[in-house]
């Protein structure tokens, strides 16, 4: 999974490099819908004994 991300150009967000926005960004919501859009692949790989 962790090769698909990168390939997606996404590894920033597993490896910690693409930091939540303070508080006082005015737009946080680009990387939010990224951060979810990850999020939501990691969960469509796991096995369903894995998400219990």
């Amino acid at each position: 999974m962790e090769m698909q991300i990168g390939a997606l150009n996404k590894a920033g967000y597993l490896i910690g490099e693409m930091k939540k926005p303070a508080p006082e960004d005015p737009n946080p919501r680009s990387w939010i819908i990224e951060n979810h859009r990850v999020k939501s692949w990691l969960i469509d790989s796991m096995s369903p004994s894995l998400m219990q």
